[in-house]
């Protein structure tokens, strides 16, 4: 759980370690998500790509990002819950880690990429962590950004 205000949310509050499950005990899950309402639980993913409406991520890590289709950034109702998204070390794609549209994430620890929360619309981030970002010249390095959009909602995170 993390603390109350005044206190953040870190690394020790947020992603899938702080809900006892280990990493090694992860398995390792599809990479293209097309079924409707499913929940996928325990997952290690190599980037996600969201196929399908109402998706639930839980206790779960991404080595990379969390797209929408063809590079849409329509997740589609997407909850995340305890999900650490890391990014590629040495990669060379300036995605946000999660992003755009229509997604909701509960105590996310999202680092290492180059961009962490893609903001536009019918988004939610409570409880979060994002940072550590890799500095690449000429490029968008931000915990969270937005080009405009609506309805978006951050409580309670850290960026």
């Amino acid at each position: 759980m993390c603390p109350p205000l005044p206190a953040f949310p870190d690394e020790h509050c947020t992603g899938f370690a702080h809900t006892g499950v280990a990493e090694t005990s992860l398995t390792a899950c599809p990479t293209r998500l097309e079924t409707a309402n499913a929940v996928y639980d325990r997952c290690q993913f190599n980037t996600v790509i969201i196929a399908a409406d109402n998706i639930t991520i839980k206790r779960s890590l991404v080595v990379g990002t969390v797209q929408g289709v063809n590079g849409n950034n329509q997740l589609r109702g997407l909850t995340l819950e305890d999900v650490e998204i890391r990014g590629v070390a040495g990669g060379t794609d300036q995605l946000a880690a999660i992003g755009t549209d229509n997604y909701y994430c509960l105590r996310c620890h999202v680092h290492g990429g180059y961009r962490g929360f893609g903001l536009s619309t019918n988004v939610r981030i409570v409880d979060s962590y994002s940072h550590g970002f890799r500095t690449q010249p000429e490029a968008h390095q931000t915990a969270a950004s937005t080009h405009g959009g609506s309805n978006v909602f951050i409580d309670h995170s850290r960026l």
